[in-house]
């Protein structure tokens, strides 16, 4: 197949918003490589505000696991893609029936006991981070490419940057968003652990301090706030991603477990203090790209139940003095 006459190249990522914002590089190396190509995405309803807020991306279809929901695919996609991405490095059922029952004309995935793909991309990654896995098919598709790591990124669109215009206005202090909320449960951190690493930053005065959370964590997110006094922590309510991404670009630094803040302090070179659970695997494959970053490990392999609140704390205040010596 001759891949420069593609007309239309579908990547198919409908995993969480995070694997969504690590697979945007792959959005923009295709454009560069096929720049007369439509780039299709397939998104979950959870992370299809990423794409259709990236400019390489010509249009967003959502992907519903309905009877109804492969009706539509079919009516869409039945033949019609030229290449087929699909960058899921673990066996994933729903992703071997698209590609079957879709049939495109040529794919690209993970192949694992049985053959998936027409092209497999395990020789084609060139280091284990999520962003090297999904630029792998760059590395088939252009012999003189040698696609490893690189931020991911985004746009903001000028409403929300509007909405959050007046935030962070006090250049006192440095302004740290803490994210208490992640997409795993294993990834929270106790109330507990949240106070006594509060109080220490609060105490030691580097920075004016904001949570953010998602709504489900609101009794968690008033139960920190009512542990201080009125105005040492504050609150900011987002409605999606796209508003916490602009809140995070706006701060100087962020405190989160292991979730799709991290990735979001990435694509914006946000510092970023990030805690994980102790798998090696996990943090390479997730760490934060951001060019001022610290790691906190649980000594847990499941989650980050029993993080270390002075480890944290005191990383948070090491990385206020980096951001102060840089700046």
């Amino acid at each position: 197949m001759n891949f420069k006459n593609a007309e239309k190249i579908l990547i198919v990522q409908i995993g969480r918003i995070g694997d969504m914002i690590l697979t945007t590089p792959l959005f923009y190396e295709l454009k560069r490589l096929f720049p007369h190509s439509k780039i299709n995405v397939l998104a979950s309803a959870v992370n299809k505000d990423i794409p259709l807020n990236n400019s390489s991306v010509d249009n967003v279809i959502v992907f519903e696991k309905s009877p109804t929901g492969i009706l539509k695919l079919l009516k869409n996609l039945f033949g019609k893609s030229d290449i087929w991405i699909d960058t899921k490095d673990n066996y994933s059922r729903t992703s071997e029936y698209l590609v079957k029952t879709l049939k495109p004309k040529f794919s690209l995935g993970f192949n694992f006991d049985k053959k998936i793909f027409d092209i497999d991309l395990k020789d084609h990654t060139l280091c284990k981070h999520a962003v090297c896995i999904n630029l792998s098919p760059i590395n088939f598709l252009d012999s003189s490419s040698h696609a490893g790591l690189m931020r991911p990124s985004y746009n903001i669109p000028r409403l929300v940057k509007n909405k959050f215009i007046d935030l962070f206005k006090n250049e006192d202090k440095l302004n740290l968003v803490v994210n208490v909320s992640a997409g795993n449960k294993s990834r929270y951190l106790s109330k507990e652990l949240w106070i006594d690493v509060l109080n220490n930053i609060i105490t030691s005065e580097i920075a004016n301090v904001y949570l953010i959370g998602l709504q489900k964590d609101k009794d968690l997110i008033d139960n920190l706030l009512n542990n201080f006094n009125e105005g040492k922590i504050s609150f900011i309510e987002t409605s999606d991603i796209i508003e916490t991404s602009q809140v995070i670009f706006k701060s100087d630094f962020v405190l989160t477990p292991d979730t799709s803040v991290v990735h979001i302090c990435s694509a914006f070179n946000k510092p970023v203090i990030a805690v994980y659970p102790a798998p090696e695997w996990n943090l390479e494959k997730f760490r934060p790209l951001s060019e001022i970053n610290e790691v906190v490990r649980s000594k847990n392999e499941n989650d980050v139940k029993d993080a270390d609140a002075e480890e944290i704390s005191q990383k948070v205040i090491k990385t206020a003095e980096r951001i102060r010596l840089k700046n």
